[in-house]
């Protein structure tokens, strides 16, 4: 059975190697490519959500705009008492469901710090979410650690 997730999707691992034919040095690189989650979308707001209220405020100037930061959790609570989010019961069941099976996974692979990232489409008033963070570290670890 196929289980929602907000994983943040990689796409591809590479290694590249590269010679400096000036000085004969050899540099290897490596490169994780994943998905962009706002890929083609007007972001108005996006926030970078830990699920902790302890040190978790961006301080906003006014007349900047809030879509040139990342807000973080204390921001989204401050927004939503003014003007609340409102989930269709299906899409908070599948978002649930997925932020549930995705935590569990990362924490069986003993992966605790990781964000669910939220942004709020201002041209189709839709919520983009995606985990990402801490699991690519571990990822790579493992990825480059195989034989070549």
């Amino acid at each position: 059975m196929k289980r929602p997730t907000a994983l943040a999707k990689i796409l591809g691992v590479y290694r590249i190697g590269y010679k400096n034919s000036q000085n004969n040095t050899e540099k290897k690189l490596d490169l994780l490519v994943m998905e962009n989650l706002f890929y083609g979308r007007k972001m108005a707001q996006v926030f970078d959500l830990k699920g902790s209220l302890r040190n978790r405020n961006v301080k906003t100037d006014i007349g900047k705009e809030s879509c040139d930061l990342v807000l973080l959790d204390e921001n989204l609570l401050k927004m939503v008492r003014d003007n609340p989010l409102y989930i269709r019961s299906h899409c908070k069941t599948v978002l649930r469901a997925s932020i549930h099976s995705d935590s569990h996974f990362l924490s069986s692979h003993l992966i605790i710090d990781y964000s669910l990232l939220v942004g709020r489409d201002d041209t189709t008033d839709e919520l983009v979410v995606g985990i990402i963070g801490g699991y690519i570290y571990k990822f790579l670890v493992f990825w480059f650690s195989l034989p070549k």
